[in-house]
């Protein structure tokens, strides 16, 4: 299979003026840990070995030391002192060779060094990169590693993992690993602040502290001593490493997917929600094959930030827009769109924040791509008109209702496509992902609930204050469970209770937190226990992952199935059967018996039939790519959408942005600020 659109290119990152590089950068602090490392080199043969070291710098002060030292870097440097070697890939001939060119010059004994590397290395090449250290170090090293963002909205951290997890992975490779405190001394304890694109993500780390650290550098220092002891194979490491940081799931999809024939892509985010789709594509879609427009005027400008880092770290084409007439430039600017697919989740609804999805849809279509808007949600309305000349279904109840509105004369067809993030929460995960991804406190707990919270809709029976009040009753009554909240990406409510940052067994995976961490919410259903949220698609998620969910009180006439089709949902989750919140219940802060108990509160199995298209959803949607364009968009809907083209083409919410964006954007500033 192509090289696909989640891996990151570390040519892109670090070939063009990456600021680490520039003569004198270090991460670490250059007068007084040199000492320190002279100490351990001149203890290990007199010489040391600093991996990942960019520019050279410590190589060239340990020599005020008396210690002999070289630099592996991948980039192509001249410096006599210089090895040019690949960290993130691993074959036992090179990196014997490495070491084998490294012994030549300094001997067998040497001191190793990394400082602020292993964070940088994707996360599916991490194996890799542990393994190359098993290689080359002879006896020990010392190793820096972030545990936060990076600047630039984190365009280059691509492994933010606890740092008990980064000590267990060594450990697996045949290291014994502890904190080296002198290192950790020196730490910078500066905090960022502000929404700025180069800070907002470490500002909001900070603040938010997923890890639960306690200091605000997020950096740590591990001595690593070889255990000669311990054998690996490196086919069952990368295994056990990709199953800890739960990514074994993309090489699943893989799998499924081997001898697609992939279409060239442009996926619009029209909204925050629609980002789910798209991420989930990029685990198997090739990276040449596959592009992204943003909408900037709707999704809150944080995250657009944030998805733009992912974007540039993996070397996707990608345009923030803000119009229609900028969405189609980028679409211009990226070549011919014949026989192209164009897509996106979020088109065809009467209302002006679809309008921009349609008209870059409008534009397409006429140009010869075959176009796709995918079903968003649980329900769909029925005053919907879109564009685009095929609209793809979750479920066959759905797609025949869809049919029933398009009727004989609609200028586009209804396909039962499935959901590419149901795909997702139907694989399989490991035991103690949500330990491996968010740090040892996890495991002190003896169950993990998600809790999905919709405030920003008004469809809770209690508003955001009697919620947050229930939270906090519900973490008081219940302090050997971990609730792990999941706030609508579009509610700032959330960054206006500070006190709940500070409730030992609350854990915030808002958006920002996943996205720095490049982790999907479906994933996130797969590694708890149970699911207490509205009535939303989490529901469904619960379901294909197999999870016990129970529901929050929600407003009577919320669901009104006179504004609804048919909700898009398995047969199991019948609104009778799941269970709600009772008053007392809500009142004394209780969890219901099926989240107590999930073994008597198991969900639909994920063989259920009504899954079944989810499974091949990635599959149907290349296959939309390559059907005949049938359906042409007929003279007169060419016209009315040309005169309306002229009328909104510039349309540009950032003149009267969306309120949903706006009160994100003040609330996240104020958070960051604070």
């Amino acid at each position: 299979m192509a090289k696909p659109a989640c891996i990151t290119n570390y040519e892109a990152l670090y070939a063009r003026n990456y600021f680490a590089h520039q003569a004198g950068s270090t991460s670490f602090d250059a007068e007084r840990l040199p000492p320190i490392l002279a100490e351990w080199a001149q203890a290990c043969g007199g010489a040391l070995v600093d991996i990942g070291g960019g520019n050279g710098t410590l190589a060239r002060l340990m020599g005020r030391f008396g210690v002999r030292a070289m630099t592996v870097d991948a980039a192509d440097r001249e410096e006599d002192f210089y090895i040019r070697h690949n960290m993130a890939v691993h074959s036992p001939e090179e990196a014997h060779g490495l070491r084998s060119r490294i012994v030549a010059t300094l001997g067998e004994h040497y001191f190793v060094t990394c400082f602020d590397v292993a964070e940088h290395i994707d996360l599916e090449h991490l194996p890799d990169f542990i393994l190359n250290f098993a290689t080359i170090v002879p006896s020990a090293g010392l190793i820096s590693i972030s545990t936060r963002p990076s600047s630039a909205a984190n365009r280059f951290h691509c492994a933010i993992l606890p740092i008990e997890t980064w000590a267990a992975l060594f450990e697996a490779a045949g290291f014994s690993v502890a904190i080296e405190e002198r290192a950790q001394a020196l730490r910078s304890d500066h905090r960022f602040s502000g929404s700025d694109p180069n800070l907002v993500a470490v500002s909001h780390w900070q603040r938010a502290n997923p890890f639960r650290e306690a200091h605000d550098s997020h950096q740590h220092y591990l001595l690593i001593e070889r255990n000669p002891a311990t054998s690996v194979n490196p086919d069952a490491f990368r295994q056990a490493v990709w199953d800890a940081v739960d990514i074994s799931y993309r090489n699943q999809k893989r799998l499924f997917l081997d001898g697609t024939d992939f279409p060239l892509l442009t996926y619009h985010v029209n909204f925050i929600q629609d980002w789910s789709f798209a991420r989930s594509l990029m685990d198997v879609w090739p990276v040449d094959r596959f592009r992204v427009t943003v909408r900037k005027d709707i999704v809150a400008t944080p995250y657009a930030h944030m998805i733009g880092g992912l974007l540039s770290r993996y070397d996707i084409q990608h345009a923030i827009v803000g119009s229609a007439r900028e969405g189609v430039a980028a679409l211009d600017g990226w070549g011919d769109l014949a026989n192209s697919l164009v897509m996106t989740a979020t088109e065809g609804l009467t209302s002006i924040t679809h309008l921009m999805g349609s008209l870059m849809l409008l534009y397409a279509r006429d140009r010869g791509a075959r176009t796709l808007s995918m079903q968003h949600g649980m329900t769909v309305s029925r005053s919907f008109s879109p564009i685009a000349s095929v609209m793809g279904a979750w479920d066959a109840g759905t797609q025949a209702e869809m049919q029933g509105l398009a009727g004989d004369n609609a200028t586009y067809g209804v396909e039962l496509v499935g959901s590419p993030k149901l795909f997702d929460a139907m694989l399989a995960g490991s035991p103690n992902v949500l330990t491996h991804r968010f740090g040892g406190f996890v495991s002190t707990f003896e169950r993990s609930i998600l809790i999905g919270l919709n405030l920003h809709w008004g469809i809770h029976t209690h508003g955001p204050e009697a919620t947050y009040q229930w939270l906090l009753r519900l973490c008081e009554r219940n302090p050997t469970t971990l609730f792990v909240l999941r706030p609508h990406p579009d509610d700032a409510t959330i960054y206006e209770q500070p006190g709940l940052f500070n409730i030992p067994n609350l854990l915030l995976a808002d958006e920002m937190t996943l996205l720095s961490m490049d982790w999907q919410v479906s994933r996130l259903v797969s590694a708890v226990d149970g699911v207490l949220t509205t009535y939303s698609t989490l529901v469904i998620d619960a379901a294909a992952a197999g999870k016990p969910v129970a529901l929050l009180p929600s407003r009577p006439g919320a669901q009104d199935p006179a504004q609804f089709l048919k909700p898009s949902r398995p047969p199991s989750l019948d609104e009778s059967s799941l269970h709600t919140l009772s008053d007392a219940e809500w009142m004394a802060g209780s969890l219901p018996r099926n989240l107590l108990e999930p073994s008597t509160g198991k969900m639909a199995p994920q063989d259920e039939p009504w899954f079944e298209p989810s499974l091949y959803s990635i599959a149907n949607i290349a296959r939309v790519g390559q059907m005949p364009i049938e359906r042409g968009v007929d003279k007169v809907l060419a016209a009315i959408g040309r005169q309306l083209a002229m009328a909104a083409f510039g349309l540009n919410l950032d003149v009267n942005p969306h309120p949903d964006r706006t009160r994100i954007n003040a609330a996240l500033e104020r958070f960051l600020r604070s």
